[in-house]
């Protein structure tokens, strides 16, 4: 939890943008998860978040001048609904952290690596921003476990 008051006393021009990811392929490593729920419909889900360890060959060396791959900041969201479950165990596999349950191959993730497909999306309520999303996953042995999780 941050420190509230640290941050009211801090001068407001301090915070900086995080940079956005060019689109392409990244080697991640799963920093931590937490439990939530969408802010529409509060359906419940897991937000895996994720630091950047590489770019992949296909990110042009140009597209990544002047940007700081250790802020940019990633997450995704999978809902933990009976319809939805599948694509935590596509992950999941994926990932190769399969254990006896749900929860356990949850926790089993945080640590692991995995290589990601990031696209772009333009904001909904500013059409002139645009945000980095996952758009798949691929195994980070380099295997042909080559699935989409979207």
């Amino acid at each position: 939890m941050p420190d509230f008051n640290s941050l009211l006393d801090k001068d407001p021009l301090s915070y900086e943008r995080p940079p956005t990811a060019p689109e392409g392929e990244y080697l991640l490593l799963i920093k931590g998860r937490t439990y939530g729920q969408s802010a529409k419909k509060k359906t419940p889900l897991v937000d895996f978040q994720y630091g950047v360890i590489a770019p992949m060959p296909s990110i042009p060396e140009e597209a990544l001048q002047g940007i700081d791959l250790t802020k940019v900041k990633l997450h995704d969201e999978f809902y933990l609904t009976e319809d939805a479950m599948y694509r935590l165990r596509e992950f999941f596999e994926i990932v190769g952290c399969v254990q006896g349950t749900t929860r356990e191959s949850i926790d089993a993730a945080v640590g692991m690596q995995v290589i990601a497909t990031v696209g772009h999306e333009t904001s909904q309520t500013d059409p002139s921003r645009k945000y980095a999303n996952i758009r798949g996953y691929l195994k980070a042995d380099g295997s042909s476990g080559q699935q989409q999780v979207a």
